[in-house]
């Protein structure tokens, strides 16, 4: 067992001691976040030249919606591999608990990011909604949308149940790059303490 003397009179196990690089975990939130970007960026310019709404004067809203849920899912994963891939790599040698404890504060700094953001866009297109909405009286809203209570809540529910889904599925994959991209041994240039 290696052992660090810290000049005091306590002797601690160097596999004992354990640092958050939290320089690592910023650069995999940043690259994550970019790459997550670029790919959504992507899909909605694709999205955009789909006939110019043809499909959607045809009654495929629910095939389009789909395609961009599974494309969101798609990029989320994507843009989490690959910022925690890089993180991993830019750490120093970890064990698997460093790389599962690294994974986690990258994967919850994302997602309280991710959430100040949607909150910030979801209270601007709620505010011009409402603008929208004072200005239209109640009897064309109701005949314009034709869609049931029941639908609406049916949606949510599924809507619910995708996003804890991806939250899963984006930390199962963050964990799971991370551990890939760390060193599972020093570096030549590094050498083993004494």
């Amino acid at each position: 067992m290696t052992t660090l003397d810290t000049g005091a009179t306590a002797v601690v196990p160097t596999h004992l001691r354990s640092t958050v690089n939290w320089g690592a975990i910023a650069l995999a939130v940043l690259i994550g976040l970019g790459v997550t970007l670029l790919l959504v960026t992507i899909g909605a310019a694709a999205g955009a030249m789909v006939e110019d709404g043809g499909d959607v004067a045809k009654g495929d809203e629910g095939k389009i919606a789909a395609a961009l849920g599974s494309w969101a899912i798609i990029a989320a994963l994507g843009g989490t591999f690959v910022g925690s891939y890089i993180g991993g790599r830019y750490t120093r040698w970890t064990s698997l608990g460093g790389a599962v404890y690294h994974a986690l504060g990258a994967w919850g700094l994302s997602l309280g990011i991710g959430i100040w953001l949607g909150t910030n866009g979801a209270s601007g297109l709620l505010g011009s909604s409402l603008t929208s909405a004072a200005n239209t009286p109640r009897a064309d809203i109701a005949r314009s949308t034709g869609t049931k209570p029941e639908d609406i809540a049916d949606a949510i529910g599924w809507g619910g149940w995708a996003l804890a889904l991806g939250l899963v599925l984006t930390l199962i994959v963050s964990i799971t790059a991370w551990r890939f991209g760390s060193h599972r041994h020093l570096d030549d240039f590094e050498v083993k303490p004494a």
